[in-house]
C-alpha cells in the first residue's frame, strides 16, 4: 500500500473538483491518473518518460480542499 500526499496544481484540481461535484467517477480517476503519471511518475524524464499507470485495488482516496 502506498500513500501519496500531493498538492494538485489548479490545472488538475479545478477539473477534478468539477468531476467530483458532477459525480463523474471515471473522469475524476482519469484526471488523477493523468496527474500522477505526468507529474509524479514521469517528472524526471529519463526511463520514466514512457511509464503509464493504471488504478487497481484502490482502498481509499482522501481529498483536502
Amino acid at each position: 500500500m502506498r500513500n501519496i500526499a500531493e498538492t494538485l496544481p489548479p490545472a488538475y484540481a479545478t477539473p477534478l473538483w468539477q468531476a467530483l461535484e458532477d459525480g463523474d467517477e471515471q473522469e475524476a480517476m482519469r484526471i488523477i491518473r493523468e496527474y500522477l503519471q505526468t507529474e509524479y511518475i514521469q517528472e524526471g524524464g529519463g526511463n520514466n518518460a514512457f511509464t503509464e499507470i493504471n488504478f487497481t485495488d484502490i482502498d481509499r482516496m482522501d481529498f483536502n480542499i
